[in-house]
């Protein structure tokens, strides 16, 4: 059933893998990481740090490569997703998905629509705009997802509302403008 990236009659890498999700390692949970094998990271063309996208049944979502690596995963070409990312796609382990090297453009613009209610009595200031920025900087995102950030114990769940440019995966970056909307309830 594990279909491998094959390569092309040119020996060219392949842009799309078919994988078998696996549970995250605990190191990893919470992160926004797929980690992958050794071997499809060489016949994807991918690294650690990396940005891949993740498809099942016409979602899409946008991960970072993993440092981390399990030999025992070499055999069976598996993708170990945390739960956060295999929620957005509404997969459990074992289902089969599409891993791409998709073209990722830098982002201009972010702007996040909070899905929870914000501290805004805090004991020390915070500039939410900075925090967020830091904590997706070197993150891949996608217009319409959602994600999840830790501050103190909480994570927030914060819906990628708009993108500048508005198509596809961006990255945030030092330059990109991250703006934070709290929703009115």
């Amino acid at each position: 059933m594990n279909k491998p990236v094959k390569k092309s009659q040119k020996g060219r890498r392949q842009s799309e893998a078919r994988l078998i999700v696996a549970d995250a390692k605990y190191r990893d949970e919470g992160l926004g990481t797929a980690a992958l094998t050794k071997k499809i990271r060489k016949q994807l063309g991918v690294s650690p740090g990396d940005i891949i996208g993740v498809g099942f049944g016409g979602k899409l979502a946008a991960v970072r490569v993993s440092d981390s690596y399990y030999p025992m995963d070499e055999k069976n070409d598996y993708i170990r997703l945390e739960k956060h990312t295999r929620e957005k796609l509404g997969i459990v382990t074992g289902e089969e998905v599409t891993v791409t090297r998709p073209a990722i453009r830098d982002a201009e613009t972010v702007i996040l629509m909070s899905m929870n209610r914000m501290p805004m009595a805090m004991p020390f200031p915070v500039d939410w705009n900075a925090y967020f920025k830091g904590k997706l900087k070197g993150n891949g995102v996608i217009i319409d997802t959602s994600v999840k950030i830790p501050f103190f114990g909480m994570d927030f769940e914060l819906e990628i509302y708009l993108t500048a440019p508005p198509k596809g995966i961006v990255k945030v970056t030092d330059s990109t403008n991250v703006i934070l909307e709290v929703a009115r309830r």
